[in-house]
């Protein structure tokens, strides 16, 4: 009989379909809350599965939104805070992020 070695801390235990419902769900509830925090939870999403070549940068996302850079990673900050408590809400783990 073969076990797998535990997983460590930086390793998902969820599956990619259901973490992309998770993530999906997180970009949602930003929505909800105001379109800065949803815009911000879309290029967070787009980082977040190594989707770089169409995620745009920092700055870009600051010209959408009329902001700073600053004011984006505040932004992106508050997004991975909503999407732990999804996360958490969701699955009932605690989120690797």
């Amino acid at each position: 009989m073969l076990l797998e070695a535990p997983l460590t801390e930086d390793q998902f235990v969820l599956s990619e379909t259901e973490l992309r419902e998770v993530v999906q769900a997180t970009v949602a509830a930003c929505y909800s809350n105001s379109t800065r925090l949803g815009v911000a939870a879309d290029h967070w999403a787009g980082t977040l599965f190594g989707e770089t070549l169409g995620t745009p940068p920092l700055t870009a996302v600051a010209a959408v939104l009329g902001v700073n850079v600053t004011s984006v990673e505040d932004l992106l900050h508050d997004v991975r805070v909503v999407g732990r408590l999804v996360h958490e809400q969701e699955t009932g783990l605690p989120a690797p992020w």
